[in-house]
């Protein structure tokens, strides 16, 4: 499993780097400069939330090559934004019929780490997320 993700403000990057500190695996950014191409493995898009975000062109690019492979989307934000909170995710689950697997506000906290790894270990097992009280309080 990987996880694809674009950041703005650093904040997906920072909560990335705090899961990677007590679990593994393997992030590629989406970087308008750079062509992702085909992804030979399952992934989690994560994404950032933004009225106008600038990276739908990327982000549909990688789902017209890959949208196999991509078991669903994390989303982020700030939860004080009312129906723009996780906007990009909700936009692009929506689009493309993928599951929103979960949402966390700004750099996350250890328990969205917990939670995340729990999402992902699911996926990995069974093909879909084993809903618990855990995963299913952000709803």
């Amino acid at each position: 499993m990987k996880i694809v993700y674009a950041t703005l403000t650093n904040q997906v990057t920072t909560f990335l780097k705090k899961y990677k500190e007590v679990h593994e695996i393997e992030t590629i950014e989406i970087d308008p400069s750079k062509e992702i191409g085909i992804i030979d493995d399952k992934f989690i898009l994560l994404l950032p939330s933004y009225e106008e975000f600038p990276f739908y062109d990327e982000v549909d690019d990688i789902l017209l090559d890959n949208l196999e492979n991509c078991m669903g989307i994390i989303g982020t934000g700030n939860i004080n934004y009312d129906k723009l909170y996780m906007v990009t995710a909700k936009i692009v689950s929506k689009k493309y019929k993928l599951p929103l697997l979960y949402g966390f506000e700004f750099a996350g906290n250890d328990r969205d780490i917990k939670l995340v790894n729990q999402i992902i270990s699911d996926l990995e097992k069974y093909g879909k997320v084993v809903p618990t009280e855990e995963t299913e309080k952000w709803h």
